[in-house]
């Protein structure tokens, strides 16, 4: 990957990271995360008196200190992003919608769903893919498949544009949008990952054996254990194919 490539992968990255972590599902898992410091606190400070206590979970509440950890987590979820595997889909026109919180996650499992969380239950490294339509007619799908890269784009087969549609659409938060001459293809129901169906081999047991993700892994794992954040945020150089 030329130098070039990896800084537009990175700004891209560092894009989708940001409509992550604005999303109401962040807010939640961040009110979420509070009970569990606290009671860490607790642990560490069995001495400490109750009103400490609450004093320090009504700061963790307010909204200088969700701010302030939205961007510390994003560079992290940028270097997860941009470190995953990346596959183009294609559709022969504008035919996938988009929402006002725009990216798709599905948990890491292999059960289908109805009703996808941006930020999955177990956390954002838990999650088997990430996607995002870059276009009305192209969708970006980020995995953990521990193959090369393809530099062109796949065609988009027509029920995974349903997929897609489907799930962008029960995630929406206020409101979902589509190319006006175009009815959207969707319909109610759970709906599996399409990187399991595109990548041969690419199930949550082989995401949780991935190269990659053991790789990311250990990338992240300085910041949150020093507790400083990144300034950058580092891309392997991942092997790419010329297949279509």
């Amino acid at each position: 990957m030329l130098a070039g490539q990896r800084s537009q992968r990175g700004r891209l990255a560092e894009l989708i990271a940001i409509q992550v972590l604005r999303s109401p599902g962040w807010r939640k898992f961040h009110g979420a995360s509070i009970p569990r410091a606290r009671a860490s606190i607790q642990g560490d400070h069995p001495l400490a008196k109750e009103h400490h206590f609450e004093a320090v979970e009504a700061h963790l509440r307010t909204d200088e200190q969700r701010h302030g950890r939205l961007l510390w987590q994003s560079p992290l979820l940028a270097t997860i992003i941009a470190n995953m595997h990346w596959t183009l889909l294609a559709t022969s026109r504008p035919r996938l919608v988009t929402s006002d919180h725009p990216v798709v996650a599905i948990a890491l499992g292999d059960a289908p769903t109805s009703n996808p969380q941006v930020i999955p239950p177990g956390g954002l490294f838990n999650t088997l893919e990430f996607r995002l339509a870059v276009r009305p007619d192209l969708l970006l799908l980020m995995s953990w498949h521990d193959t090369s890269e393809e530099r062109m784009p796949r065609r988009m087969a027509n029920h995974h544009i349903r997929n897609h549609n489907s799930l962008v659409i029960a995630q929406a938060d206020r409101q979902w949008f589509h190319h006006p001459a175009i009815a959207p293809n969707y319909q109610r129901g759970a709906w599996a990952a399409i990187s399991t169906e595109l990548h041969a081999g690419y199930s949550a047991d082989a995401a949780l054996r991935s190269t990659r993700r053991a790789e990311v892994q250990k990338l992240i794992a300085v910041p949150i254990e020093s507790g400083k954040a990144s300034k950058k945020i580092p891309i392997f150089d991942w092997p790419v194919s010329d297949a279509a």
